[in-house]
This record gives C-alpha cells, structure tokens and sequence, in this order.
C-alpha cells in the first residue's frame, strides 16, 4: 500500500519556484524525478529497482537535491533524514514503509564497516525486493515479519562507489543495482552543471530550493498519482513507451548489461516526462531527456566494465610503442632481467612471430595504465 504523508504549502509555489533551479540542474531535475518514479515501477517494465548514489565532497549540494525528492512526496526536513547509521533490520523496515515510494539515505559515511561493500550489498537488497527470510517460530512476532518492497533508494556520500585504481573490482550485478551519480566539481558549479552566467551563484540557487521544500512538500505525488489514474490505460502504456524510448536515444541495446544500467535512468525520465506533461513538476517536457541523458551518461563514462578493459588493453598492447616500454624483451632460453624483475610480462620472438607473454597475477596492474592512457588520449573524462 502507499504511504503519503505529511503536507504543506501548495503544488503550485513548489512548481514554480523550483523552476529556475531544475532548469540549471540536471542532477536535480533526475532526482526529483526518482521521486515520482517510485509508483512507475509496477507498470514500466523495468528488470529491477536499484540503487542511486548521489556522490561528491561536501558542499556541493548533494543533501539539497535529496531534500527536493523527498519533498515531492514528505516532509524533506532535513534533521529527519534517516542516515546509513542503521541496522538492516531497520533498513529492511524502512524499505517496507516506503512501499512505491523512494528512500532518502544521507550521509552513506555513518554507515559502519566498509562503505563500498555496504552501498553493494544496500543495492543488492533494494533490487531483490525483499529482506532475510526467518524462520516461522522468528515471524510469530509481529516485529519480525518477513518484509517486501518495491523502491527506490538514494543514498548520498563523499567516499567514491567506483574505484579507478581497480576499476574492474566491482562485479557487473553490483553496478546496475547501487549506481553511482558523480556531482559534478565546485568549479563545474556543482549540482547546478546547467547555470547561466546569469544566474544567482550556485550558493543562492541552493539556498533557495531548501527554502521553497521546507515550505511547500507533500503535494507533488498525490497530484501525479491522480492524473495517471484518471487515463489509467494510457498511462501505463505511456510510462512503458517512454522507457524504451529513452533507452533507444542513448543508443543501448533493449537486451543486456547496459539496458539493464539505462533502465533506472529511463525510469527517472519517464517519471520525470509524464510529471510534466500531467503539469506537476517544476520543468517542461522537452527539458527532460537533455537533462537525464546527460547524467545517465555521465554515470557511465564513470564506469570501467571487464570487457571495456579488456579491449582497451588489447588497443593499448597492439602499439609497438606502449609493448615497448611496458614490455622488456627476452630472447628464448634468458630470463627476464633483474631490472624487469616487476614487469607484467615480456616479448619475444617464436616461429618467426612477436609473442606477448603476460603474468595472469599482474594483469589487474595493467588496467590503471589503460584507463590513463585512455583519458589522455581522449583529454577529458566525458
């Protein structure tokens, strides 16, 4: 069943006196639209729920957006956002309750333990659906009930979900279910990627927005709800529709790994397109996709997968130049020199061919070098 609710101020002062931040944030608009997405996912066809990571150093706005979502639906003060200091029975809980709704986590950093690992498992959890199954003599206490849920999750933190330096660490499962949205750089403005020399600083922008949810929230969903129920039949064909389109622009396969990442961002867009086109939402429809595409692919440069370092490596030992300088030689019957005692393998020349032979237990040392290489050929990260 969905639960709404506290309220306060009106649709209307929310609506447009978000407009102008939204318009200068894409990382704002695709989050405020995880908050109306939550309903969406029983009738879009997406594989799985997940988990969205908001990350970025401090100061930088990650908690004002959280505030925005959940003012979409609650009470976004921000002393009663519940932070990864909890347990997992209580996480288990509050997942329950937020049945079609999403869940705002702040400060994944409370969060005790290794926080990679935690984010991981925190994903996995969320896109399963459900808790730890006890035992029928634990369910006899009510407090202990097996639990269920359909949700979204959105967590905020400093600590990065991806580790560059062992980029291919993260198992594929792990990163379609806990995502990482990397906030762009202070100098880059923050949240507000998308602000005109016009605008008032980022600063004011934020402060603004934290001013217009505290007092205007809770309106935002119920009207949503109302206007998709009312054309039922052709909303849900809508929200479907406007899934795979979304998936079908950025260019992804409908079948595979990365459909499976591009879902929860066509899922925010659909969310996100339908709130405007039923007058909800503070932005225009054609705003929408822009916006989102541009996060969602921002989330995937972030990304190393195996095959990509796999290829990457090959494209990087198929130039004489780098097999040169990675690689010493050693004619056949020597061994490797002292000085190349660390190498991660050699050449050398057998049946009158060039053999690379790699060590298997050096390979993940290899991947670093590549993805440099990669980003200096390329200049920049997107």
């Amino acid at each position: 069943r969905l639960k709404l609710p506290t309220r306060a101020g009106n649709l209307a002062s929310w609506r447009a006196e978000l407009r102008p931040a939204c318009r200068a944030s894409s990382y704002l608009m695709t989050v405020v639209a995880f908050g109306f997405a939550g309903p969406l996912m029983r009738f879009s066809k997406i594989p799985e729920s997940a988990l969205v990571y908001l990350k970025g150093k401090g100061s930088l706005g990650k908690t004002t957006v959280l505030q925005a979502m959940v003012s979409v639906f609650d009470n976004p003060d921000r002393k009663a956002l519940q932070t990864l200091a909890i347990t997992d029975r209580a996480l288990e809980e509050k997942a329950s309750e937020s049945n079609d709704l999403s869940v705002p986590l702040d400060e994944a950093s409370r969060t005790p333990g290794n926080i990679r690992t935690k984010l991981d498992e925190l994903g996995h959890m969320i896109a399963s659906g459900q808790g730890c199954i006890r035992s029928k003599k634990a369910t006899s206490d009510e407090t202990l009930a097996n639990l269920t849920w359909l949700t979204i999750a959105v967590v905020t933190g400093e600590t990065p979900l991806n580790d560059h330096e062992h980029p291919t660490d993260r198992l594929l499962g792990a990163q379609v279910r806990a995502i990482e949205i990397v906030i762009s750089s202070k100098e880059e403005g923050g949240i507000f990627d998308r602000r005109k020399d016009d605008d008032p600083s980022p600063k004011e922008m934020a402060d603004r927005v934290r001013s217009v949810v505290e007092a205007n929230f809770g309106y935002a969903l119920p009207a949503f709800l109302q206007a998709f129920i009312d054309n039922l039949a052709h909303s849900k064909q809508r929200a479907c529709d406007l899934t795979e389109s979304f998936i079908k622009r950025v260019g992804v396969d409908k079948d595979g790994w990365e459909s499976r990442f591009a879902s929860k961002f066509a899922l925010a867009y659909a969310a996100g397109r339908l709130a405007a086109e039923f007058r909800v939402a503070p932005w225009r429809p054609k705003d929408v996709f822009p916006r989102i595409a541009r996060v969602y692919r921002r989330s995937r440069q972030n990304l190393y997968t195996v095959d990509e370092a796999t290829d990457n490596l090959l494209q990087q030992l198929a130039d004489p130049g780098y097999r040169k300088q990675l690689l010493p030689w050693v004619s056949k019957g020597k061994a490797l020199p002292a000085k190349h005692a660390h190498a991660p393998g050699f050449r050398r020349r057998q049946n009158g061919a060039i053999v690379l032979a790699l060590h298997r237990a050096r390979l993940q040392d290899l991947v670093p070098r590549v993805r440099q290489a990669r980003r200096r050929h390329r200049g920049r990260d997107d």
